[in-house]
């Protein structure tokens, strides 16, 4: 699915570049027809340029080249001199790249240029469902000094746990491509589980990666217009494929979500078949190990406990925190 975006992009972006070109000859055509003198001297200057590559190939005289070479510099020079009178500079004639890197062929030494990246990064923003969240929770924008520094009942205070977790989340953002291990982000509203999710998916969208954003309630309610609504359009699957493809799946609020025997069975599929094709996901939760035990079936809530990281989030709620500051 990461590919059929980026041939998707891949192709609109070619388009828009032939529309520039399209549009750049439609105003040339537009100005020759207004100053046929223009028109009548270029296509003497392309007609000199072949005769003088022909020429050139054919080792003739060299008064014969060093002739041509003349009278396309008397051209030349009328030809400035004329758009100078019409108000032009000679720039008009060319068509003039969007991008100076590429030119826009899209490609530098073989590789994408930062044009097309760019493009396909916005591209992974829109179906990311974030798209306009990471602007104000990133890195950045995270704040420790919301959490204390005072200790209750656990080893480490609010703000120590906080430090651990987010030097690890900056980790896993930076080694992602290296990374094997899936993050379970638990404990009670509040405490910035997913703004640390929405803070590893801005790095790993503008470094050029699928991530998908979904709450366990709507995660499922696109499972299940895909699986009972009858709609072949490839458009329409595209949520649905995305789950399963993204190079990042973050389910937040799980436990959120009415269980039934479909929730239990689809949110197993989804997340073994992820597992096995080893494709990597960050669980926001309020359910600590025990509750995800009582609540799911073994068999999910086995592969959750055997194959991702748990970090608890634990302090004082930062939003009321937020709210008091505002």
């Amino acid at each position: 699915m990461k590919d059929a975006i980026y041939y998707e992009t891949l192709q609109a972006y070619n388009e828009k570049i032939q529309q520039r070109k399209q549009h750049h000859q439609q105003q040339l055509a537009e100005l020759y027809q207004s100053h046929p003198q223009l028109e009548k001297i270029s296509d003497g200057l392309g007609r000199l340029g072949l005769q003088l590559a022909m020429a050139s190939v054919a080792s003739d005289d060299p008064k014969k080249l060093e002739a041509f070479r003349q009278e396309m510099e008397t051209l030349r020079q009328d030809r400035s001199d004329l758009l100078a009178s019409m108000g032009y500079e000679e720039s008009v004639l060319e068509y003039q790249p969007h991008c100076p890197i590429c030119q826009d062929e899209g490609v530098v030494d073989g590789k994408s240029c930062v044009c097309f990246q760019k493009v396909l990064i916005e591209k992974f923003y829109d179906q990311s469902n974030l798209k306009n969240i990471l602007n104000r929770e990133n890195f950045d924008t995270f704040r420790l000094d919301y959490y204390s520094r005072e200790k209750g009942p656990y080893p480490n205070s609010p703000r120590e746990q906080m430090e651990r977790i987010l030097l690890s989340s900056v980790q896993y953002a930076a080694n992602f491509n290296n990374e094997t291990k899936n993050l379970y982000f638990y404990g009670d509203p509040g405490l910035g589980k997913t703004f640390l999710s929405h803070c590893i998916a801005k790095e790993l969208l503008d470094a050029g990666k699928l991530v998908i954003y979904q709450t366990a309630s709507d995660l499922l309610d696109i499972i299940r217009k895909s699986k009972f609504q009858q709609n072949d359009d490839r458009l329409a699957q595209q949520p649905f494929q995305f789950l399963y493809q993204c190079d990042l799946l973050i389910i937040d609020d799980l436990g959120t979500e009415t269980l039934t025997e479909f929730a239990n069975n689809e949110l197993f599929n989804l997340i073994n078949r992820r597992l096995k094709e080893q494709k990597k996901m960050i669980i926001s939760t309020n359910l600590p190990l025990n509750k995800l035990e009582g609540r799911y079936s073994a068999r999910l809530a086995s592969r959750i406990i055997g194959n991702f990281q748990f970090y608890e989030f634990f302090g004082e709620d930062i939003r009321m925190k937020k709210a008091d500051i505002l």
